[in-house]
């Protein structure tokens, strides 16, 4: 029986975790429209900028595989 690769499950659970990251600052976004008694359209717009707003969250918050892995390799 072959044992999982960690890095393959590593790379799985991050991309996972942004996924579920930028669906968390749209589904929010698009709570915040329906609260504030904004139409179905504003709702869904508010859903569509949210998800941006997370995408660039993302960036900004989770380093991206090769940068980790750079940091991690010793400098000679």
């Amino acid at each position: 029986m072959e044992r999982p690769d960690p890095a393959a499950r590593d790379r799985q659970l991050l991309s996972r975790l942004r996924i579920g990251f930028v669906a968390l600052v749209a589904v929010s976004a698009g709570l915040i429209a329906s609260y504030a008694d904004g139409s179905l359209l504003e709702a869904a717009s508010a859903v569509g900028g949210g998800a941006v707003v997370g995408v660039l969250l993302v960036w900004l918050a989770f380093p991206s595989p090769s940068a980790e892995a750079s940091e991690r390799s010793p400098r000679r």
